[in-house]
């Protein structure tokens, strides 16, 4: 059986429809300033991400783990993984070393992407990952050494076109989650890009989103239920959704409830209490 890659669905296929431009994610900052982005920006952006991970020779089930608070470059960097076909696994910011070993270790990570604050957890674990090939860091212009690399100074040299097969067997591989380990050693659970199929319907049938709704997800991209209806279904479903770049905080919370006017909330019992 053949699907469409997962980045194809939410994102470039609207590009090739002439929607590249629709304004699909509304992203409030810390200081709750806000950004719109449209297909257009994550296609492009995520196709240099893509690029990044092809000269490194990342290939078909190499898996590229992204250790990153929830950001505009997390969501590039999930789409530029699984146009290259291989296997992404988005992991808590928060992590420390021991669990940050565990999910690495099991998963053969072969590339992180992070930020420069969470360099110094992965390589006090470094000689224990030996399939760690290099570590991408989000916010330094120059490369530490031949390990600790800049994405910035090398997205700067790559092309913002990427091919990718946009068609490949359904069971493909796509991301990586791992249970929270609150029962035992964190589980990881591998989702295939057939998995679009079911996401889409259940966010469809239970979210039931009418073409007017402003939706809002809190919920981490590292939980399965925040990668898959905070990201993957609202923007292959076309739902204008927004995301919050910021940790909780209840008065923040309620001044963006208000203020963008959301009609469907997604969120935790824990924050509601």
């Amino acid at each position: 059986m053949v699907i469409n890659n997962i980045a194809y669905t939410c994102l470039t296929k609207f590009c090739e429809q002439g929607l590249g431009d629709k304004e699909i994610l509304k992203w409030i900052h810390n200081d709750l300033s806000e950004s719109t982005y449209t297909y257009n920006y994550f296609d492009r952006e995520s196709n240099k991400i893509a690029n990044v991970l092809k000269i490194l020779d990342i290939e078909l089930e190499d898996v590229v783990s992204i250790f990153l608070p929830r950001s505009l470059m997390l969501i590039n960097s999930f789409f530029g993984t699984v146009k290259r076909q291989a296997i992404s696994c988005i992991l808590f910011s928060t992590l420390g070393e021991d669990a940050l070993l565990d999910r690495l270790g099991n998963s053969q990570t072969k590339i992180i992407i992070t930020k420069n604050s969470l360099v110094r957890k992965i390589l006090n674990i470094k000689q224990e990952l030996p399939n760690l090939k290099a570590i991408l860091v989000i916010d330094i212009d120059d490369h530490t050494n031949k390990f600790v690399l800049s994405l910035k100074k090398i997205l700067n040299d790559v092309p913002s076109i990427h091919d990718y097969p946009q068609q490949l067997d359904a069971e493909t591989p796509a991301f990586l989650q791992y249970t929270s380990g609150s029962t035992g050693k964190p589980k990881g659970a591998l989702h295939v890009h057939s998995a679009i199929k079911d996401i889409n319907q259940s966010f469809t049938e239970i979210i039931q989103l009418r073409p007017d709704d402003k939706y809002w997800c809190t919920a981490d991209p590292a939980w399965i239920t925040g990668l898959s209806y905070g990201i993957i279904a609202p923007l292959s479903t076309m739902a204008a959704s927004i995301q919050f770049g910021g940790t909780y905080n209840a008065i923040h919370w309620l001044r963006i409830l208000k203020e963008q006017q959301i009609t469907v909330w997604y969120t935790a019992p824990t924050a509601m209490r």
